[in-house]
Parts: C-alpha cells; structure tokens; sequence
C-alpha cells in the first residue's frame, strides 16, 4: 500500500466515522487541531518554521498558484479526500500548513502535512531536507489519527518510509538503512504490522542497493512473521535475491 492508498483509506475511515457519529460536530470535538473556528490573515511564523523555511525554501511557483483556506486538521482531512487539486495545490497545502503549525504542541496538522506532501510537486528538490527536519524534531511524535485502529507510532513510520523511499531513488541507501533501522529499533512495537511490512520492504531494498543481500533476505523473513498484506511482495522479493 502506497502512502497515498494508505491516507485516502484513513480518509474513507474518516468519512464513515462523520456519517455514524453525527457530521462536522464531531470532527470539531474529537480530531485534533479541529476545532472549527480558525483565525484568518497573516500568520507570523515561528522561529522553528522560519529554520525549516531557511533549509526547504518554497518553490519558485509558490505565488501563483492559488489555494483554498486550510486552516484546521479536518480541513486539511476533507481537502485531501477531494483528490481536486493540482500537485503544486496539495503542495502549497501542506507546505503552509506545517509551517503555521510546526510549534503547536503537539504539531498534529503539520504532522498530518508532513505525511501527504510527497504527493505534491514531484520536482520540488528538499523534500529530503524536509523528512529529515520532520523527524529530528518530531521522531517522539506518538499520535496517530483520532479513532483510527492504529498505534502510536504509525505517522512517524509512514513519514520514514516516504523519506526513505525518496533516499533510496536518489542512490542514498545508506541514509534510508540508518532510517529505518533506528526506527525499527526504538519504536518496532508502536507500529502496526502493515506498516512493518512496509518498513522492511523499503529496508530490504536499502540493503540490496548497499550490496548486502543476506542483510535483505533477513529482513523480508522476519517481515513474513508480521500478520499484514504484503506476502506476495515480500516473497517475490526474497526470490529475486
């Protein structure tokens, strides 16, 4: 499952949920961050987003694309559900939205931002810089979706396997090897087997890009251990070894 399969999933969850507890109220009272009313204008942005915007400068589109009003989590939830926007939209989206809410404690829209934004403007060159500045500050982050079946450690792990798929496409597999394995090592037990399929998977391929085959192989075997749906792959991966 892709990151875009897994939050349009997580964004159906969230659509049946409104319809059985009652609408936008209960978003309101129960997502967080969406609390419905939501200050509009210029927002002066915090010393820990003006470092991120210091190291992942905006796209030099960034002006003349024009986006709606996102202010809230379940704003961002329903932009995302819509699939009407351009890369560069969803981009702009998300962009801003981490930079307005980097400092709430706890960050959970520019969380939220951070998990659907590879999905926006493909050329865009720091999205590297960007997961990694996401995860130096927010690796602790233990909040996952309000009321979906997940764990703890399931918004960090979808984040570290979108940067470490991009690592791996840019020839850096050692980057995504270190990754993965401080993930798998500190927080394995606050992840979901699904995404530890996923996780070994992208590891597995960091190892084979480093030449360590019996490393790969190792990983795609435990990964066979873990109840999820990505058998299929894991096998015809060991198999191409």
């Amino acid at each position: 499952m892709t990151a875009r399969a897994r939050f349009g999933m997580l964004a159906a969850v969230l659509t049946l949920m409104l319809v059985l507890e009652g609408g936008c109220g209960w978003v309101r009272h129960h997502l967080p961050g969406g609390t419905g009313h939501a200050a509009r204008g210029a927002v002066e942005l915090s010393p820990l987003a003006k470092e991120l915007l210091q190291k992942c400068p905006k796209p030099g589109w960034w002006d003349d694309v024009k986006v709606p009003e996102v202010h809230t989590y379940s704003e961002l939830l329903k932009y995302w559900q819509t699939q009407a926007f351009t890369p560069e939209q969803l981009f702009k989206v998300c962009y801003r939205a981490i930079l307005e809410h980097v400092n709430e404690n706890p960050p959970d829209m520019a969380m939220l931002a951070t998990s659907l934004i590879s999905h926006g403007d493909p050329t865009y060159r720091h999205y590297p810089e960007l997961y990694g500045f996401m995860l130096d500050h927010f690796f602790a982050y233990d909040r996952p979706l309000a009321r979906y079946g997940g764990k703890a450690g399931d918004t960090v792990a979808g984040i570290a396997e979108d940067y470490a798929r991009i690592l791996i496409g840019m020839g850096r597999e050692a980057e995504a090897r270190d990754i993965l394995e401080r993930l798998l090592r500190e927080r394995k037990a606050e992840i979901n087997p699904q995404m530890l399929q996923l996780l070994s998977l992208q590891l597995a391929d960091a190892y084979i890009g480093l030449a360590q085959p019996s490393k790969a192989r190792a990983v795609l075997t435990q990964a066979l251990t873990y109840p999820g749906d990505w058998d299929k792959q894991i096998r015809q991966k060991l198999d191409s070894l």
